[in-house]
């Protein structure tokens, strides 16, 4: 069963994806360090309307600890969500440049992979 997204957070579950776009394409702008963004609903073994996301990000080359990424996403990007956006994250998932990762239907792609 996936989960999906409770019709009462539909609003804010909406917000918070675009500020992720914002925050990470912002990010993208100083210094190019995530080649792809996308949330997965957590479904916590198939209850439904859990309204929490796993965001998943893939770095370039660039990002060599994903420790230290990890600390850097957790502690100073997420300082721009507002309070009502940060319950909705269940945790991060990182993935190096080089891992591949697959999608599926469900998944909401925030930050496309655009190969140059």
């Amino acid at each position: 069963m996936v989960a999906e997204i409770s019709i009462d957070n539909v609003e804010l579950v909406e917000k918070f994806k675009n500020k992720l776009v914002s925050i990470f394409s912002e990010e993208n702008k100083k210094e190019k360090r995530y080649s792809e963004v996308w949330l997965t609903v957590e479904d916590f073994g198939g209850i439904p309307d859990s309204d929490n996301f796993v965001i998943n990000v893939k770095t370039e080359p660039i990002v060599t600890s994903k420790i230290l990424e990890l600390k850097y996403i957790g502690l100073d990007l997420f300082k721009q969500l507002d309070k009502d956006e940060i319950p909705l994250y269940w945790h991060v998932r990182l993935f190096r440049h080089n891992e591949r990762v697959r999608h599926t239907s469900d998944d909401i792609i925030l930050i496309p992979n655009n190969p140059a």
